[in-house]
């Protein structure tokens, strides 16, 4: 997300922008575009931002994702800065389920030499379901990619 939410563009002076998930060669919008970006590569259902002046929208748009701005008080707004009571309303994202396109990782030759490091006391730090369903999500990357941990 762009420092404050003040730009269209979702670029951090420091980190860059989040890559639009269907095409890494464009932006995914802003202000909050990292949040778009995730329920577009389909890694969360939904996720929360403040739009006052389209930033749940734009960034959901560009995504390939829902984005709503609702009536102001439909959606709680405790927790929010408040940079704009009159405008900024809390906003949601959710995805429709596009199909999923991540042009980069249809090839090994593109990501084969990559090794992944794992912090068991971290790692194991959770429910024991979440706990195995991220096990077997890197047990399957690494067959599928020849990964080593």
């Amino acid at each position: 997300m762009h420092e404050l939410g003040v730009t269209q563009s979702g670029t951090n002076p420091h980190y860059g922008a989040p890559r639009n998930p269907y095409d890494p060669s464009r932006i995914s919008g802003g202000s909050s575009s990292g949040s778009a970006a995730l329920v577009s590569a389909g890694l969360c259902p939904a996720s929360l931002g403040v739009d006052g002046g389209g930033s749940v929208r734009m960034p959901a748009s560009l995504s390939g994702v829902v984005g709503f701005k609702p009536t102001f008080g439909c959606i709680p707004q405790s927790g929010v800065l408040p940079l704009n009571w009159t405008v900024g309303m809390v906003g949601i994202r959710i995805t429709y389920q596009p199909k999923v396109y991540f042009p980069l990782l249809n090839s090994k030759n593109q990501i084969s030499n990559i090794k992944l490091a794992r912090y068991g006391e971290w790692f194991n730090d959770c429910d024991e379901e979440v706990r195995l369903c991220c096990s077997n999500a890197l047990q399957l990357l690494c067959e599928r990619y020849s990964w080593k941990v």
